[in-house]
């Protein structure tokens, strides 16, 4: 939970600092209703800006290379904010 904790806080000052940049004089778009790529978007600062993402009204597509757990962990998260979000595996350990 404390995961839970750090990663909500840090998703609330980057989604702030994303609705006070939309709000310049350079409007940047809506993230409502569009599709999000995260590339390692379950871990660190990934993670927070996935977060961010899904809280501004995106969906997500996160991917991962360690942990199919935490990725696993992390896609409940951001279900909980609204978001439909799809995972993937991101190695290149086989090629």
């Amino acid at each position: 939970m404390a995961l839970l904790g750090a990663l909500t806080a840090n998703a609330s000052i980057l989604t702030t600092g994303f609705l006070e940049a939309s709000q310049t004089s350079q409007q940047m778009p809506s993230p409502i209703g569009k599709v999000a790529l995260v590339i390692g978007g379950t871990r660190g600062v990934g993670a927070a800006v996935s977060i961010a993402l899904a809280h501004a009204g995106a969906d997500v597509a996160v991917t991962y290379s360690a942990s199919q757990a935490r990725a696993r962990e992390h896609v409940e998260i951001l279900e909980r904010l609204g978001a439909i979000v799809q995972r993937q595996s991101n190695t290149i350990l086989g090629y």
